[in-house]
């Protein structure tokens, strides 16, 4: 969710936060919010980060945690942290494991390229 984009050799500057992957326009998303930290292109289904030094503190770095009961982006929600065990998810309150047992590299819900 940056606001520029390679093209060739040149930057393009965009007036909106877009994707990465498909440069669809990510304001027009429904839910989307550029407070976000984390959010799931509508139209690729890339996950995208808003801040790469958010990435630096995660246990998983390549891994967007979502609950598995209601499919919310636990990333976002207030607290959260990957390092915990597990988390109850803010939205269904439902409570998710985190690990690496949990979040295996077959598993394409959570990771990405």
């Amino acid at each position: 969710m940056f606001s520029r984009k390679y093209e060739g050799k040149h930057i393009v500057k965009f007036n909106y936060p877009f994707c990465t992957f498909c440069g669809a326009n990510l304001t027009e998303q429904k839910g989307f919010s550029v407070s976000l930290k984390s959010w799931i292109c509508i139209e690729c289904k890339q996950p995208l980060f808003n801040n790469d030094n958010e990435l630096e503190k995660k246990r998983f770095p390549d891994m967007l945690q979502l609950c598995d009961k209601c499919g919310a982006i636990l990333d976002n929600q207030e607290g959260f942290t990957d390092w915990a065990d597990e988390w109850k998810c803010t939205e269904c309150g439902y409570v998710s494991p985190i690990g690496d047992e949990y979040n295996s590299e077959s598993d394409a819900r959570w990771k990405f390229e």
